[in-house]
């Protein structure tokens, strides 16, 4: 690994609590720090119990008390609370709730929930969302982080199945879905079949692989992608 979390006895920025999402994810904030580079940044890391993301584990959510228990390399198990967290609030099993969560995390949550992978334009606004919300059903979950996304003057587009488009409100001109024309075939061809016209079959690519070849299709330049997980924000020009 290149990077660590860091809680060093006096560290002047502890980990903190971002929030919950449908109170089975947690989303954490701390010092991530690069050794290579001697530099300590924070980051925002999207966790579920058992899991963890340069040295945090999260142990378990507590959604009713507001808090996490997390273990960090080096250190103790340690219980996190939201800075704004209301104990009276009614803990629906599809809450949402955030506190300043960058809009890198907020579409990484989207695009997980959405089961859609995230096509971005690189000039979107640096932004924090606070969303609060008992929702009864994942697409109500969804709904509410589009029309977040709206109020900061993002447009979104739903492109196909697998995919959906962002970019700034006065770019929304220029997203053109083209999924859809992307001739389908049968995934029942026999290897001794040859492939319909426009066909394209992986087996066993990487997404490192595939994601020039959508680009080519889209007519763009393949600028950045953040691949370590397909809901991961891609950048696209």
């Amino acid at each position: 690994m290149s990077a660590i979390f860091s809680l060093a006895k006096g560290d002047p920025e502890p980990p903190r609590l971002i929030g919950f999402v449908n109170n089975d994810v947690a989303v954490l904030e701390a010092n991530e720090v690069v050794p290579t580079a001697s530099i300590t940044r924070r980051r925002q890391v999207i966790l579920k119990e058992g899991q963890s993301d340069f040295g945090l584990q999260l142990i378990k959510i507590l959604p009713e008390e507001g808090a996490v228990k997390v273990l960090v390399s080096g250190g103790a198990i340690t219980t996190i609370s939201l800075k704004n967290h209301e104990a009276s609030a009614s803990f629906s099993p599809k809450r949402i709730a955030l506190e300043n969560a960058n809009l890198e995390t907020v579409l990484k949550l989207y695009g997980e929930l959405s089961k859609r992978t995230v096509l971005k334009y690189p000039e979107l606004p640096n932004v924090n969302l606070g969303l609060k919300s008992s929702t009864t059903n994942q697409s109500e979950t969804i709904r509410l982080i589009e029309k977040a996304l709206a109020e900061q003057r993002i447009r979104v587009v739903l492109d196909g199945e697998k995919f959906v488009l962002l970019a700034n409100k006065d770019q929304a001109s220029s997203l053109e879905p083209k999924s859809s024309a992307i001739p389908q075939f049968s995934t029942n061809v026999s290897r001794t079949d040859v492939l319909p016209k426009g066909a394209i079959h992986f087996e066993g690519a990487s997404v490192e692989q595939a994601l020039p070849i959508y680009a080519e299709i889209y007519g763009k330049s393949w600028i950045e992608a953040h691949l370590y997980h397909a809901a991961r924000p891609i950048i696209f020009t």
